[in-house]
């Protein structure tokens, strides 16, 4: 009997394109000037594909918002706030115009699922209503898509009217919830990573059912050093890519070595927690500091480490 054809490699392709094409979307916006987190996107887009969804990394370059963009851009450039702090308004603006018909998410690249469900993506939160899912810093945004065009406006009107020096994305949010406190909803469900006091231990408490997600913010990574898990898991990280031991060192940039308490074997010191000034050293050659290995370089794969050992030890 005359066997069937295999499918082809192209059949194949549109099945899976079509299969991603029916899970909710959510978006994560891109810039090459925050170079440092383009290590990110593929451990983004295969966290949030095993939660189900369909991940959207977007550039601005490509963006349909490119209108919006250039008036935004011409409010924000004489305030010389910087690349990254206009970027943080250029997201919002793309993602009015990508969001889908129903709505959507918007995550910041660092941000890995934890307890969030397809079903989140298919029925908005307070529905549909514009929800921040850690405050004002929106890692984690949802809402229909006028929701996104109406907040785009607030952001605009509010940098029409203030010009002063010290204005800031955070200044015009800190506005808008002010200006329109009921328009908002503030769910609080996104959780910070490395909260343990003991690399072997976490604190399953901040990753409870009601965490939709684990947001992995620079200024957070203290956290990473205090008890040594980032020492371990830097280790790990570097054990698996090279296949054998090499020295790690970390030392504050005022010439101190880190190391952790020979009983306690934690780092208590607070002044040696501040990622930007601890270097750290793989078999004596430096890499830059605590800031710049966990939001680029091995980043991505301490965080993913992370996750596995919280959905390991976390059970809900």
């Amino acid at each position: 009997m005359e066997q069937e054809p295999l499918p082809s490699l192209k059949a194949k392709v549109s099945t899976h394109k079509n299969y991603f094409d029916a899970l909710p979307k959510i978006y994560a916006f891109y810039t090459s000037e925050d170079g440092k987190r383009q290590h990110w996107g593929d451990d983004w887009k295969l966290s949030w594909q095993n939660a189900g969804w369909n991940p959207i990394v977007l550039s601005l370059q490509d963006s349909k918002a490119k209108n919006s963009i250039k008036l935004l851009s011409a409010l924000l450039e004489p305030l010389k706030l910087g690349a990254w702090e206009n970027f943080r308004f250029y997201r919002w603006a793309a993602m009015a115009h990508e969001a889908p018909p129903l709505g959507g998410w918007m995550s910041e690249i660092d941000v890995f699922p934890l307890h969030i469900t397809p079903e989140d993506g298919t029925t908005l939160p307070n529905k549909g209503t514009l929800t921040l899912h850690n405050g004002i810093e929106a890692s984690l945004v949802s809402g229909a898509k006028s929701e996104w065009y109406r907040m785009l406006g607030y952001m605009t009107k509010v940098l029409k009217e203030r010009t002063m020096e010290n204005l800031s994305y955070d200044f015009v949010w800190e506005t808008i919830l002010r200006e329109h406190p009921r328009e908002v909803h503030d769910n609080r469900d996104v959780s910070m990573g490395y909260f343990s006091y003991d690399s072997n231990t976490l604190d399953c408490l901040k990753y409870s059912s009601n965490i939709k997600a684990v947001h992995f913010w620079a200024s957070n990574s203290n956290k990473a050093l205090l008890g040594g898990r980032v020492e371990k898991e830097i280790r790990e990280e570097i054990r698996n890519k090279f296949g054998k031991e090499l020295s790690l060192r970390l030392r504050h940039t005022g010439n101190t070595r880190i190391f952790q308490e020979e009983e306690a074997r934690l780092y208590r010191e607070t002044k040696y927690s501040d990622a930007d000034k601890v270097d750290v050293f793989i078999d004596g050659t430096s890499v830059g500091t605590l800031h710049d290995v966990l939001v680029g370089m091995h980043g991505p794969e301490i965080a993913t480490q992370f996750m596995d050992s919280v959905l390991r030890k976390c059970r809900v």
